[in-house]
């Protein structure tokens, strides 16, 4: 082990000479190196590990010699029974064959008593000459069917065959039966043109044809000028008239109120007030009352008037309180009208009623009350 100066960290000898954590030199150490001795128990385990390591390579020296023995006992009774086999006079085999040529050859030389090479066939080389036999080149030829086929993925030529005869057999019978060949896909399209355009044509002919007709009906009814001066007299007086139908003064307030039914189904009652309570006209539902309708009108337009003087917003235009099952709105109808100032409208409505209901009915009831009272000009 060895100390850092720099650091005082602790650094092993064998990690290198600098130090593992500031990275500076390592003070070299005069002393030598230290030597670990081994202990004994070591020892007595490598000699026991050894002395398996040696009982079983003879135990398998001794399991291979048997083997070989059962080998060679096999081999002999085989060899036994061949050589009655071969007694009985039965058909020799290749392998029979090269046996007996090969045990023949080898005789040959013992009875010499000088070796001579001898030329013995292997098994590789009786392969070969059988594939000489066998494998011959073959002169390369196109294919003659076809790949493609309805049924098949590739075809043969029979296929074709049938093909072209089917397409024969249908010559034949048109010829027989004198039917007309169809026609191919590029003779039809000059049909088609033709027809377009004898369609263009036809429009062409009795758009013309509509024009002189109707040039020769404005001749006929032509209008002179002090007829056009009659028709137009006539139906300014009809505007005229209209005009002052429309223009019919209600017979009372009652009647200004069941106008406001046309500016929405959805109101339910209404009523037109002072701002004392005391009721002028009203039309009232199953929900609200002449003294209801006289108290939230007085209240409403106090309390708003009071908010808005309080504010500084100016004039009070109009309040709506909104429920979940009805709506009221309260507005003056003409503040600017000496005669009408006091007077307000009240609106009882369904929640569905359209937004901005009160300023189409204050405009309604201002021109039909100014009629009533005939302060309009």
């Amino acid at each position: 082990m060895i100390i850092c100066s720099n650091c005082g960290s602790i650094n092993s000898e064998s990690e290198g000479k600098f130090c593992r954590k500031c990275g500076a030199l390592l003070p070299v150490s005069k002393s030598p190196p230290k030597i670990k001795v081994p202990f004994g128990k070591k020892d007595k385990e490598k000699r026991k590990e050894d002395s398996k390591k040696e009982n079983n390579k003879q135990a398998e020296l001794q399991k291979e010699n048997e083997q070989q023995k059962v080998v060679s006992s096999n081999s002999s009774s085989k060899e036994k029974r061949s050589s009655s086999n071969l007694n009985l006079q039965e058909i020799p085999t290749d392998d029979d064959i090269f046996f007996t040529s090969h045990e023949a050859s080898v005789e040959q030389k013992g009875s010499e008593g000088k070796t001579k090479e001898v030329n013995i066939g292997t098994f590789d080389d009786m392969g070969e000459e059988k594939k000489e036999d066998f494998l011959q080149e073959i002169t390369p030829t196109p294919f003659r069917g076809s790949i493609i086929q309805e049924k098949d993925v590739f075809g043969t030529q029979k296929a074709r065959q049938k093909l072209e005869e089917k397409k024969k057999q249908e010559e034949n019978l048109r010829q027989v039966r004198n039917v007309p060949e169809a026609e191919p896909p590029q003779a039809k399209k000059p049909k088609k043109k033709n027809e377009q355009k004898s369609l263009y044509e036809r429009r062409h002919k009795l758009e013309k044809d509509m024009r002189e007709v109707l040039q020769f009906i404005s001749k006929k009814f032509q209008i002179t000028e002090p007829q056009e001066k009659q028709i137009s007299q006539k139906k300014n007086t009809n505007k005229k008239e209209g005009e002052g139908e429309s223009e019919i003064a209600p017979s009372s307030m009652n009647e200004i109120l069941k106008q406001l039914l046309r500016i929405d189904l959805m109101i339910e009652a209404s009523a037109i007030i002072k701002e004392d309570g005391t009721i002028l006209a009203s039309a009232l539902s199953e929900r609200i009352s002449d003294s209801l309708f006289a108290t939230i009108g007085q209240n409403l337009s106090m309390i708003g008037r009071d908010i808005i003087e309080g504010l500084n917003a100016g004039a009070l235009r109009s309040i709506s309180v909104r429920g979940t099952t009805g709506v009221i709105d309260l507005a003056p109808i003409d503040k600017s009208e000496p005669s009408i100032k006091d007077m307000l409208i009240v609106i009882f409505s369904n929640p569905k009623v359209k937004n901005g209901v009160i300023n189409i009915a204050v405009n309604v009831v201002r021109r039909q009350i100014k009629k009533y009272l005939g302060i309009e000009k």
